[in-house]
């Protein structure tokens, strides 16, 4: 697990994906953050190619 601040979820993900994916294979990261009402989001975004073994 990492913890990483952001701006938004896309910038929270952005530079562990960048110094991860040399070292090892993720197909998936996630955020956790809260809304305006205290309701915790989940934001997953995945590889491409797990994606598109999805699809």
């Amino acid at each position: 697990m990492a913890v990483r601040r952001g701006n938004s979820p896309g910038h929270a993900l952005h530079r562990p994906r960048r110094r991860l994916d040399t070292v090892l294979p993720i197909d998936g990261l996630t955020t956790h953050y809260l809304d305006r009402q205290g309701r915790v989001l989940l934001n997953v975004v995945r590889s491409r190619r797990a994606d598109a073994q999805i699809r």
